[in-house]
């Protein structure tokens, strides 16, 4: 019959030291390979599931001692992932201490590695199962990320980037949790505008890809609905600003990806607001002239379902904000 021994775990119970970091790495490897390792229905997972509760309160040590180290946390959370991807149901009841055991890590430490292991382990798992338990972790953890953003959010690429990773799962498996009032997707709105202008690559497009799907569901939700409608202008502003040159070059075509959804979703007030935004003199930039402002606006608004035709008006507007020679957009 299938068994399996669980690992020692020598350095968990200490204080922690820095000469016992690669040992505590190692065991928490040894266990992950061990849940990562075995594939077996789950209905012969008993042996694994005995390992988990030997396990379990070590784990939780580690967590709590070695929570300034973030290499471990990070092995740490590849653990409790494998066990439930082996285990499937047979975790169930380990979920809820899971969830607020790992908010009250991140309360204390911001690390990326927690709201991506959150985003794939538990948001993409357990979002249609317990979704009141997912919302709930959503919000706590927004509201732990949005005082760090509150202090230095360009300090903190990596948190960002997950962040938005992290929202842009909730969007894509259960929008209900994201269409809550406790959700505070106008606070996510808000952050969205912000790291937009960050000199990031992979963090712009991830805010990017957030975006586009955030305004994708403008239909469907009045709390979307509201998020947008409240700061539409702001939107507007960071968008072109970004476009012009507050953002990497190389971002501008995810920028440009937001223009699609809100060509469809809202076209009046996104004419509206382009004409009265681009109307300040030297916005985006001293380069770009007032007719190919004009150009540009009507470009956009008569290519709204043309969504590669968009990439190319808003790549050559970027490059003349830019202050490069350019034709102009027809």
């Amino acid at each position: 019959g299938f068994s399996l021994r669980p690992p020692s775990l020598p350095f968990i119970s200490s204080q922690p030291l820095k000469e016992d970091h690669n040992s505590v790495k190692l065991e928490l490897g040894m266990i992950n390979s061990a849940f990562h390792g075995v594939s077996v229905p789950h209905t012969a997972a008993q042996p694994l599931l005995e390992l988990l509760k030997e396990v379990w309160d070590p784990l939780k040590a580690v967590l709590v001692l070695w929570s300034t180290d973030e290499v471990i946390i990070d092995e740490l959370t590849k653990c409790y992932w494998h066990a439930i991807n082996t285990l499937g149901p047979l975790f169930d009841p380990y979920i809820e201490p899971l969830v607020d055991m790992l908010c009250q890590c991140y309360e204390k430490h911001q690390y990326a590695c927690l709201l991506e292991s959150c985003a794939q382990g538990l948001l993409n798992i357990y979002s249609s199962e317990k979704p009141d338990l997912i919302a709930v972790m959503l919000q706590r953890l927004s509201n732990t990320t949005f005082l760090l953003f509150s202090r230095a959010m360009s300090d903190h690429p990596d948190v960002v980037q997950a962040f938005f990773s992290l929202h842009l799962c909730a969007l894509r498996a259960q929008p209900q949790i994201v269409y809550r009032r406790e959700s505070n997707c106008k606070a996510v709105l808000r952050a969205a505008m912000t790291a937009v202008t960050m000199q990031e690559y992979h963090t712009v497009k991830e805010v990017s890809r957030w975006l586009v799907e955030f305004v994708g569901h403008y239909p469907n939700s009045s709390t979307v609905e509201e998020a947008i409608t409240s700061q539409f202008t702001f939107l507007i502003t960071e968008l072109l600003r970004g476009i012009g040159t507050a953002s990497p070059s190389s971002t501008v075509e995810f920028l440009g990806d937001l223009f699609n959804p809100l060509c469809r979703m809202c076209p009046d007030q996104l004419g509206e607001t382009l004409r009265a935004t681009l109307a300040t003199e030297n916005f985006p930039t001293k380069h770009i002239t007032r007719k190919s402002k004009d150009l540009f606006i009507q470009s956009i608004l008569k290519s709204s379902h043309q969504k590669r035709r968009l990439k190319v008006i808003v790549k050559e507007f970027s490059l003349e904000c830019r202050g490069y020679n350019n034709q102009a957009i027809r």
